[in-house]
């Protein structure tokens, strides 16, 4: 179980680096097989990547000779776990994988039913909590009654009977 717990938590850490690191490298530097270090760092950058994430953002946008060139504090055992890893976590080819790979994958678009579905739960129990078991009726205001319990809140109604004929 520990191990299934382990692979979906790397699978949902490491999404941005599959998903948007290389859509954002193409349309910044055009499409390419691999990124120099620069153009990686600033596609970092510009996604605001979490700073544990660089290194696989790195591995993935990079060929290791490139890191090299520019003293990136890398070991080839390393960039090689690296990109075992993702290889692992998002079912791709093989290690030797290209930025253009990854564009080709599930994981470059975006799918949002896990987010929806949780943003559907927290809007069921609000409901619920707000309009009793059967949640609000979407009524508006309309639903809030005032005073003696036949006028509405929003329509100014001075009772049961407004205008005079019932």
């Amino acid at each position: 179980m520990f191990a299934f717990l382990t692979s979906q938590l790397a699978h949902r850490r490491l999404k941005p680096v599959v998903g948007r690191l290389p859509r954002r490298l193409v349309s910044a530097f055009g499409p390419g097989e691999s990124y120099t270090f620069l153009q990686a760092k600033r596609a970092i950058s510009d996604l605001r990547l979490r700073k544990a994430l660089e290194p696989h953002a790195y591995a993935v946008a990079c060929k290791f000779e490139e890191l090299q060139r520019s003293n990136y504090p890398l070991s080839e055992h390393d960039y090689r776990r690296l990109r075992a890893e993702l290889v692992a976590s998002f079912d791709l080819r093989g290690s030797g994988f290209a930025v253009m790979n990854l564009l080709a994958t599930p994981y470059a678009k975006h799918s949002p039913a896990p987010e929806n579905s949780y943003a559907r739960i927290w809007a069921n129990w609000i409901a619920r909590s707000w309009g009793g078991s059967w949640g609000v009726s979407g009524a508006g205001l309309n639903a809030i009654s005032v005073g003696d319990g036949y006028g509405s809140a929003d329509s100014g109604g001075s009772g049961g009977c407004d205008g005079g004929a019932c």
